[in-house]
């Protein structure tokens, strides 16, 4: 199956002393075009003309592309004659080593992460030597490189990254573990010591930002807590700054009491624990990295920052001009998607229109299917949602995705 290229115009500006310009054009040709800023999750990854995602087969996963021309989806490959069967496809390969594959100038960037535990300098002890690759694949063939390489952190665990114009930006965790008393290893996927990283998809040149979680009680989440909310969670750009935040309790006994309750069945360890949170943000512009002042995201999308403050939603524009989604409370899922202007929350069936202030709720047909609202193009909803244990993709109007406003 055959992914279809789409023409890109890209436009080169240079400058000069006296502050003037002068442009020149340059056609390129790509089959997947990556938007100038994105946030990428382990759901549906979008882009100008289609988006990403996975399937979960007998055989193991295989990453889609669903192409908005055709609304039809395809294996993440354009090898001629591929049969999509095995791991000598893309679209297997990427997506079984790696949560998020992503594209960038028709080449597929995914991450790879291994160990060996050696002995310490001084020979009295052990530590593991953790290698990270970040692999690259070129869509047309198939054919498979080592891009970039990074020490002393796991990435292949990530569940969330970010591209802004040529850099990619990923945690990377250091998650092992040796047991105290029988001096055993063990790991905790995105837990341990967290780095923010940017790989410049380019030149292929790594920069580490340092250390985000770096409270001396944040290791209470990964020791005592298996793991428990310790990961870094970066959820996007706002004006300009790339925002992430970690949580912990300066009282480990908190957890290790909670994890003694009915907690799996009966609990909500997000409201139950009382966490705090550190947001962080990452100025792009001048690379430095402060704690914000805003409570911490849970979505970014359209230079719209959404939080949540004393049990109500609220979003920012691009102005700091701020509304409440008072349709919108329900702080179990991670299901909000800004779209066109619009917040929307599948879960709970419901919407808020931020340029009328109002919320509004699904159409009778949408309203028990659990949506996630992907993309808007040309007028239409890209929308996907679960019949029968099968992935559905439709492209809706507004008029048939709303009912009521509340």
């Amino acid at each position: 199956m055959n992914i279809k290229k789409i023409i890109v115009t890209t436009v080169f500006v240079f400058t000069t002393l006296s502050l003037t310009a002068c442009q020149s054009q340059k056609e390129e040709q790509y089959y997947v075009k990556t938007k100038d800023s994105a946030y990428y999750d382990m759901g549906y990854n979008v882009y100008e003309n289609g988006l990403i995602y996975t399937i979960s087969k007998t055989a193991g996963t295989q990453a889609y592309f669903f192409d908005y021309e055709t609304m039809n989806g395809v294996p993440l490959c354009n090898k001629p004659n591929c049969t999509h069967s095995d791991l000598s496809c893309i679209s297997n390969l990427c997506s079984r080593e790696f949560f998020v594959p992503v594209i960038y100038k028709d080449y597929i960037y995914w991450f790879t992460s291994n160990y060996k535990i050696v002995d310490s300098d001084d020979g009295k002890s052990q530590k593991p030597e953790i290698k990270t690759k970040c692999m690259k694949a070129v869509l047309d063939t198939g054919a498979v490189e080592t891009f970039a390489e990074i020490d002393d952190v796991f990435m292949n665990s990530a569940i969330d990254l970010i591209v802004d114009k040529d850099k990619l930006y990923i945690i990377g965790s250091r998650e092992m573990y040796q047991d105290p008393v029988d001096r055993t290893w063990s790991s905790f996927g995105r837990s341990g010591e967290q780095y923010l990283y940017s790989i410049n998809l380019d030149s292929a040149e790594v920069h580490n930002y340092g250390r985000i979680n770096d409270s001396p009680y944040a290791e209470n989440n990964w020791i005592h807590g298996a793991s428990l909310f310790s990961e870094v969670k970066m959820e996007g750009i706002y004006n300009n700054k790339l925002y992430m935040y970690y949580r912990y309790v300066e009282d480990p006994k908190i957890i290790i009491d909670y994890l003694n309750t009915d907690w799996i069945e009966n609990g909500n360890p997000q409201k139950d624990i009382p966490w705090i949170i550190e947001n962080k943000c990452l100025d792009l512009k001048t690379g430095e990295i402060t704690i914000s002042d805003l409570p911490y995201a849970w979505c970014i999308g359209e230079n719209h920052y959404v939080y949540e403050e004393n049990d109500k939603f609220f979003i920012l524009d691009e102005n700091g001009e701020k509304a409440e989604a008072e349709n919108m409370y329900e702080n179990e899922w991670y299901d909000f998607k800004f779209v066109n202007g619009k917040l929307w929350k599948g879960s709970i069936n419901q919407g808020f229109d931020f340029k009328t202030g109002k919320g509004f709720s699904l159409s009778e047909k949408y309203s028990n299917k659990d949506i996630n609202v992907l993309d808007y193009i040309n007028g239409k909803y890209v929308i996907t949602y679960f019949e029968n244990e099968e992935m559905k993709f439709e492209n809706v109007s507004e008029e048939e995705l709303i009912g009521g406003t509340k």
